[in-house]
């Protein structure tokens, strides 16, 4: 199974893909001009692999919340493949993205907060299977002031955060205490791998259901 996979919901273009043998990704940091270059992204990732668009089996994207902008860029990208190619097409939600990627959680139960801007943080909390992937989303995606940040106080709880200084101190005092994993930007590599796991459990999505998530309207500072 061969698929391809963006993330453009930051300043951060990232592009994996994922076959039988070979997991690979690429990622540059362009706040700007991503359209254009996850086009190229993708096609020299093909090249790499010696796979052509008609050998993809689906195409996956981070369906966000984050930038207005980049999240419209991977999910136009990801359904003019689906089309062209007549392959499947796979949404993975930016925040569940974070909490699959490897070695980042120290539970099986996470918190995912994602700097908003504007005084805001996107987050989502999930309960992750023995093999990494989502097994239950607990808390959709939400986007609020760092102060109303909760998680269900029954369970056992990591967190995984991208530009955590930039809200940390506005975080309620409990969820600072947890056990944390910081990076800077989410990646394509572990939504290529949720899309894998998806389909060989027999999860489709229409392109209906395969559609951005925007928690709020654009704001003119983009990501």
């Amino acid at each position: 199974m061969n698929i391809l996979a963006v993330e453009t919901s930051t300043e951060r273009c990232s592009v994996s893909l994922a076959t039988l043998t070979t997991e690979i990704e690429n990622h540059v940091i362009a706040p700007k001009g991503q359209a254009t270059l996850v086009i190229k992204m993708a096609e020299e990732m093909l090249q790499q692999c010696d796979l052509q668009k008609s050998d993809l089996n689906a195409v996956a994207f981070g369906s966000g919340p984050g930038s207005f902008n980049g999240i419209r860029v991977a999910a136009s990208f990801a359904h003019g493949v689906a089309m062209a190619q007549n392959i499947n097409i796979v949404p993975c939600s930016t925040l569940h993205a974070l909490a699959m990627t490897p070695n980042f959680t120290a539970s099986q139960n996470v918190l995912v907060i994602s700097d908003a801007r504007q005084n805001e943080v996107y987050w989502s909390c999930v309960r992750l299977s023995a093999e990494g992937q989502i097994e239950e989303v607990i808390i959709e995606n939400k986007v609020t002031k760092p102060s109303d940040v909760s998680i269900p106080k029954e369970a056992k709880w990591c967190v995984v955060s991208s530009r955590w200084t930039h809200y940390e101190e506005c975080l309620p005092s409990y969820i600072k205490t947890l056990p944390r994993t910081t990076c800077d930007y989410p990646s394509a590599l572990p939504i290529a791998k949720f899309a894998r796991h998806s389909l060989q459990h027999e999860k489709e999505f229409s392109p209906a259901e395969a559609m951005p998530v925007y928690l709020r309207s654009p704001i003119k500072e983009e990501h």
